[in-house]
């Protein structure tokens, strides 16, 4: 029988699960249709009752067809075209049966089989990688993988496949190795992981416990995926370094802010202090925003809300004697304040001007945090590049460069 008719009536594919590969995995089979092996014919013992297999299988009578190809394989005389023809009934056999374990060294009896067709091999390694990671079989789904990227690239669920093999065989650090040269040929393709593998380095990472890994780890899952949740777990890194202050905590939460990682008391405690800041203004806007986006109730935001507007009356009146003491000022902190409050009020381009003057004057408090704020600035008028190179700037500080950093990676999406 034509192992094309052999293919047809089989069930294309096999569900392959794992607790922790989301999803499910096709193990596709028509591919051995595309060509039959060539060689001697069947022998005269085994070659009928292999037939009679092969059509029990066309017929989905699987346990005729497994009973059948174990008859032929006892008969004596056998030669390599029966063996490989009774390991592709079984193997299929097996996987029209959901018994994957069973179907897996049938798969490699007909990978080392010398009448496997060349053309088909690439596809049989594939199935059997599946086939092994299914039965757990680590260390060979993990042989067969690499064997298979050799021949052509892992697709996005052969590399999840593999990450997790690495993974279930507590090989954290092959698992890690394996990413990051995923990850280097997609940035050489132009492209990013997928982004469960991304995921599962982070599992990878945190096994080691490699806290530098887990942080480049994040920001790649964050690039790849920048939902709230990924950036909300990025910035909490941010907030978590010791002696952070407030000006400080402010561009964490602006960052948030423009990531929509916020939440209730993430708005009240950005709102809160912007008051101690000064910054009645981006109080205001912020606790606003937090009750239109159904985040926060205008009763969570009332007593804030209170303070920002009775501070606001106040401080628009004062600003514009605020920007002659700024000019008029030998010091830069007065124009770093005032840089902010501009910036709260919507006016970019004056808040970007006294921001810089400010720094060239000096005698600024927290410079690095200053080139953040110039960043944010630069980044909410469109001027990218620059805003790159204020972040930059800050970088090297060892208490404020982690947040600059994290806005760098924020220009980077």
């Amino acid at each position: 029988m034509a192992m094309k008719k052999l293919i047809r009536h089989a069930a294309l594919a096999a569900l392959l699960t794992s607790g922790a590969v989301a999803g499910m995995i096709m193990v596709e089979t028509s591919a051995y249709a595309a060509a039959a092996p060539r060689g001697p014919a069947m022998s005269r013992r085994a070659g009928p009752l292999i037939q009679e297999s092969q059509k029990a299988y066309q017929a989905m009578d699987f346990a005729t067809a497994l009973a059948k190809a174990a008859q032929a394989d006892m008969q004596d005389g056998k030669n390599p075209f029966d063996e490989y023809l009774i390991a592709q009934v079984r193997g299929l056999s097996h996987i029209a049966q959901m018994d994957l374990a069973a179907a897996a060294p049938e798969f490699d009896k007909m990978l080392a089989s010398p009448m496997a067709p060349a053309e088909s091999k690439p596809q049989a390694i594939a199935t059997a990688f599946k086939l092994h990671y299914s039965a757990k079989n680590y260390t060979r789904s993990i042989a067969l993988g690499t064997e298979l990227a050799v021949i052509r690239p892992l697709d996005d669920t052969e590399l999840q496949i593999m990450t997790d093999a690495y993974l279930k065989s507590d090989d954290a650090a092959g698992a890690a190795k394996f990413v990051e040269g995923v990850i280097a040929a997609k940035q050489a393709a132009g492209q990013r992981a997928p982004k469960v593998v991304l995921q599962q380095l982070i599992a990878a990472r945190i096994a080691l416990k490699d806290e530098a890994g887990i942080a480049t780890a994040l920001e790649q899952l964050t690039l790849a995926d920048p939902t709230p949740e990924n950036w909300k777990r990025l910035t909490d890194r941010g907030f978590a370094i010791q002696g952070v202050t407030e000006p400080q905590l402010l561009n964490l939460y602006r960052l948030r802010v423009l990531t929509n990682a916020m939440d209730a008391n993430d708005y009240l405690g950005m709102a809160g202090v912007s008051l101690k800041q000064g910054l009645p203004e981006e109080a205001k806007k912020m606790l606003q925003k937090g009750i239109d986006a159904g985040t926060l109730t205008a009763a969570q935001a009332q007593n804030l809300m209170t303070q920002a507007q009775q501070m606001g009356t106040r401080d628009s009146a004062a600003l514009a004697e605020l920007e002659k003491a700024g000019a008029a000022a030998k010091e830069g902190e007065t124009d770093v304040k005032l840089a902010e409050s501009l910036y709260a009020y919507g006016r970019l381009a004056d808040a970007e001007t006294v921001m810089k003057r400010g720094l060239g004057k000096g005698s600024v408090k927290d410079v690095p945090n200053s080139n953040v704020v110039l960043g944010v600035i630069l980044l909410a008028q469109g001027k990218k590049d620059e805003a790159r190179a204020a972040f930059t700037a800050a970088e090297s500080s060892p208490q404020v460069g982690q947040i600059a950093h994290l806005w760098l990676v924020y220009t980077q999406g």
